[in-house]
């Protein structure tokens, strides 16, 4: 090691350069680690937050679905014993119950057939105007 009353003034200045390089590199990896810590911290608290919420709606459907299914069971039982009249008819609410759900289901059905309709068209006057062009370009050749 080079001591300080022998060494040259550029002995000197290198020495201090290399002081003020580790003092640097020292700051930044410390600034550095800091971030990475920070972060994690930051990260984990984000995802730990999510989980919460993404728990408690989970439990809320499930809570949601526990309850609807008992009433279901109630319905199909017989245990609430309500007969409500519609239209002059006296049906059961297992009944109103079913008829809702397959009327709902054909209003979808009704729907999803109109769909396949309107594409098969498009389909068939996509095919049709094919076939024409065909038969246009065989005629221009033949001709």
């Amino acid at each position: 090691m080079i001591l300080l009353d022998s060494a040259s003034p550029a002995d000197i200045e290198q020495i201090a350069k290399a002081a003020r390089t580790i003092n640097n590199e020292g700051a930044l990896a410390t600034i550095g680690a800091t971030y990475i810590i920070l972060s994690v911290v930051v990260m984990l608290g984000v995802f730990m937050w999510f989980k919460s919420i993404i728990k408690q709606l989970l439990d809320d459907n499930k809570q949601s679905i526990k309850e609807l299914l008992a009433g279901q069971q109630r319905v199909l039982e017989g245990q609430s014993g309500i007969i409500a009249k519609v239209e002059g008819k006296t049906d059961t609410l297992a009944e109103q119950l079913d008829d809702l759900t397959s009327n709902l289901t054909e209003g979808l059905r009704n729907e999803t057939q109109l769909r396949i309709r309107n594409l098969s068209g498009f389909a068939f006057d996509l095919a049709v105007e094919q076939v024409c062009r065909l038969i246009k370009k065989c005629r221009e050749e033949n001709h």
